[in-house]
């Protein structure tokens, strides 16, 4: 066989391995989001958001996922058109209880710290948490892992420290207000337990609401209330590595784990004043879990609370010790097994950053070969010369 024949063949395989490594890729990449900071959002890849997203799982509208919280940056451009706006109360007509659910003018959620209806975040945490959530596949920064769900801000505490005993009202407003599940990136440690907030957490449970609570961030091998309550999912922390994140607390109450982040990366999303942020904590891991929950209520909405722990635990990545452990409960939790999808991501980093360079990319490229075709140019043909052949004097052979 002819050398030329060889090279073709060559060819011929190298352009069959780039299409099978890369062309489903890119084709998948057409279905998924175009955020900025996707690239930087490897909890939202690990836990298989992007299948899901790439298969239209990206949460429905009517549902809503109560954020009890600091609030929530009402303006910031990434959160504002998913966060829920309360259609019984009637703009213009400021100080009457419109829809007569005893909190005047709550249009976004209820500031119980307040009290009033002002769920402006002054700290930036509940809109962290709130942008892992439901960020808006916008082409802004990031998205959510359920970008298409509602959020409703209530603020039961102003900063890092506040009065756990709001919860009871939170609770049973959330109830009130529709949320199918709420999430709480909040707690204290065990030695805390109130009947009356154990009381609203069953209240809610039974009317067929999920809640989800983070873990706790002591080091401790106690779980946080509300997070230690059996009728809330407890979330502990994973780092990018799978790892079990030093601080994040441990106990036979852990459910399932989640991507929280440490030292080595934390967890990129929104954050007051319209601004972005990247930080670390079981806070950082309950999200990813409520906003799974979104999707799993889209896939199947009659699922009771009971059935979603069920199917959470089920679908879970084992780390850590085969089996339940007391670091990850379950494991990871993973959007691609509970919408029944194959687990292959279809988000490449590498392609998003090459098809987003692309121009870039396709400039340098046609500046190199116009370089080699100018140089080639320059050069003398072989075998002839532009100079006049000179020759020597006649003489004796």
């Amino acid at each position: 066989m002819s050398k030329k024949w060889n090279i073709r063949i060559l060819l011929v395989i190298c352009s069959l391995f780039i299409a099978r490594t890369f062309l489903p890729s890119a084709l998948a990449y057409l279905n998924n989001p175009y955020d900025e900071y996707l690239m930087q959002q490897w909890g939202w890849l690990r836990i298989y958001a992007d299948v899901a997203y790439a298969n239209n799982y990206r949460g429905d509208n009517s549902t809503i996922v109560a954020v009890i919280d600091t609030g929530i940056d009402l303006d910031h451009p990434d959160l504002q058109a998913n966060i829920y706006t309360n259609p019984g109360e009637i703009p213009g007509i400021p100080g009457v209880d419109d829809d007569g659910n005893g909190y005047i003018d709550d249009v976004h959620g209820w500031n119980f710290v307040g009290p009033n209806n002002n769920t402006e975040d002054n700290d930036g945490h509940g809109t962290h948490v709130s942008g892992i959530i439901a960020a808006i596949d916008n082409t802004i920064d990031i998205c959510g892992v359920a970008p298409h769900i509602k959020i409703l801000p209530i603020k039961v505490i102003e900063t890092e420290s506040g009065n756990l005993n709001l919860l009871t009202k939170a609770i049973n407003y959330s109830v009130k207000m529709g949320a199918k599940i709420i999430s709480m990136s909040i707690g204290t440690n065990t030695t805390f337990s109130d009947p009356q907030i154990d009381i609203a957490i069953k209240y809610a449970y039974l009317h067929n609401v999920t809640l989800v609570a983070a873990a706790g961030n002591d080091k401790s091998n106690k779980v946080s209330y509300p997070a230690c309550n059996p009728y809330v999912i407890a979330v502990a922390a994973t780092t990018s590595s799978d790892g079990h994140a030093f601080y994040s607390n441990t106990g036979p109450e852990i459910n399932i784990s989640a991507p929280g982040g440490d030292s080595s990366g934390g967890i990129i999303s929104t954050y007051k004043n319209g601004g972005y942020i990247s930080l670390a904590g079981t806070s950082m891991a309950c999200p990813h879990v409520s906003s799974a929950i979104a999707l799993m209520l889209q896939w199947n909405n009659s699922l009771t609370p009971a059935e979603i722990r069920a199917r959470l635990i089920a679908t879970a990545i084992d780390l850590g010790t085969p089996g339940r452990d007391d670091e990850f409960g379950a494991g990871l939790v993973n959007v691609a097994g509970i919408l029944g999808l194959p687990m292959v991501h279809t988000y490449n980093p590498t392609l998003d950053w090459f098809l987003r360079n692309i121009w870039w990319i396709g400039l340098i490229g046609i500046a190199v070969i116009l370089l080699i075709i100018f140089s080639a140019l320059k050069k003398t043909p072989q075998g002839s010369s532009s100079s006049t052949p000179t020759y020597s004097s006649p003489g004796y052979f």
